[in-house]
């Protein structure tokens, strides 16, 4: 029963502290929706640090990616690894204007293959007309040697 008194004295003395004035509750909830403001912009700001936090991790891992890509092994400072982007980024479009003049010179000496196997091909052809037309030739200079001589023993005879 001690333990019950003491808890109705503690309960009342609890009721006396507690007893506040309407002004006074009205300031409270005033305070504490502006704290309940104060926490959701806590949370807004927190959220934005972690999203700015991950995209920062992300530009980190990118700018890393990149080093390796080109061939950085990370002990380039900042401007010095740009610089060595544009340098490698001039030196790439030489190599692809070769790549492309190269392509340009292979289309080249395969068509001047073609017209060589053509040419040569035409060599032969006229090689070929060259032996008939000899051939025709010694032929037409035999019969007419011939046709000569039987004409010089007609006129002998």
């Amino acid at each position: 029963m001690a333990n019950q008194t003491q808890a109705t004295v503690y309960a009342g003395w609890l009721e006396g502290r507690v007893h506040l004035h309407q002004h006074d509750r009205a300031e409270i909830a005033a305070e504490l929706r502006r704290l309940d403001a104060v926490e959701a912009e806590r949370d807004a700001l927190r959220a934005e640090a972690e999203r700015a936090n991950a995209d920062a991790a992300a530009a980190l891992g990118l700018v890393s990616r990149i080093r390796w890509a080109i061939g950085d092994n990370g002990t380039r400072m900042q401007d010095e690894l740009v610089e060595f982007c544009r340098t490698t980024a001039l030196e790439a479009a030489d190599v692809y204007s070769l790549r492309a003049e190269v392509e340009r010179l292979k289309n080249d000496i395969e068509r001047y293959v073609q017209a060589a196997s053509e040419l040569g091909a035409e060599v032969e052809r006229l090689r070929a007309e060259v032996e008939r037309l000899t051939a025709e030739v010694t032929r037409t200079q035999i019969g007419a040697g011939i046709d000569a001589a039987i004409n010089a023993a007609r006129g002998a005879a």
